[in-house]
């Protein structure tokens, strides 16, 4: 993709690889990221060793399941080849399930949604925000995005 001059100094200040999100992490590569972040509150975190392998270890089992589900897709649809690796699926996935809300609703249950703009909002360690879903608004069913204090 060519580069316009205008972007040249912002995108030379990204990293060459994106972090590591915890999805991708084994447990005790979990726990050294958590020990040296910067912030306290994420560093807290890091101390919860067992608790923290446990949700490190599901984790890691949840999208090795959802990547042998694709595979079977894949190959019964005789796409195989066009099946990323292990590795790549974890990133892709983890990218796009860090952006996404969990509600529950009456008439739907647990769902995990992706919902545009809204996955920008609460990117501090203290939340300026929550979200919730309202089943009847003047328009129809939506998802709240509102304050938690004075902004």
């Amino acid at each position: 993709r060519r580069r316009s001059a205008g972007w040249a100094a912002f995108l030379a200040s990204w990293p060459a690889e994106s972090p590591s999100l915890a999805v991708s992490c084994e447990p005790d590569e979990l726990r050294a990221l958590l020990a040296a972040s910067a912030d306290p509150g994420i560093r807290r975190l890091g101390t919860d060793g067992e608790e923290l392998a446990s949700l490190s270890a599901e984790s890691c089992a949840h999208v090795s399941s959802l990547y042998a589900a694709a595979r079977d897709a894949a190959e019964a649809a005789y796409c195989s080849g066009s099946l990323p690796s292990e590795a790549s699926f974890r990133r892709a996935y983890g990218l796009v399930s860090s952006r996404c809300l969990v509600l529950t609703t009456r008439a739907h249950g647990r769902r995990t949604l992706l919902v545009p703009l809204l996955d920008f909002a609460n990117h501090e360690a203290e939340p300026a925000a929550f979200f919730s879903f309202a089943a009847a608004t003047a328009s129809g069913p939506a998802i709240r995005l509102q304050a938690a204090r004075p902004l």
